[in-house]
């Protein structure tokens, strides 16, 4: 079962770091004051695809702290300045059930 959380749980946050880089480019295009929102949205994006795809992808420990911080940041931004909407709170779903899920798995595995 463990294997599995972790399985969900990496291709949970690659979808999130697509569904950011996705939300970037409308944010930009439909959006054209809101430039910085894109940017900070599509690095954010790109750390968490190649964080995962490296690290969190085998359970490494500290890639789930790594994502923590890379992952919340930006979420608790955008819900200050702009409230919730309905975008927002699919990033804040997908986020956290691919930080949960997984969680034991990861963090009660012991260092190497």
């Amino acid at each position: 079962m463990e294997a599995n959380s972790v399985k969900i749980g990496w291709i949970l946050m690659l979808i999130l770091g697509l569904y950011r880089i996705m939300a970037s480019i409308s944010f930009v295009t439909m959006q054209g004051e809101d430039v910085s929102a894109g940017v900070s949205l599509a690095t954010t994006g790109i750390a968490i695809i190649f964080v995962t795809l490296a690290s969190y992808k085998k359970a490494e420990k500290w890639s789930w702290w790594c994502l923590l911080v890379i992952g919340i940041a930006p979420l608790l931004s955008c819900s200050i300045l702009h409230g919730l909407d309905v975008w927002l709170t699919i990033g804040w779903i997908l986020f956290i059930l691919a930080m949960v899920i997984p969680a034991k798995a990861i963090l009660g595995k012991k260092s190497e």
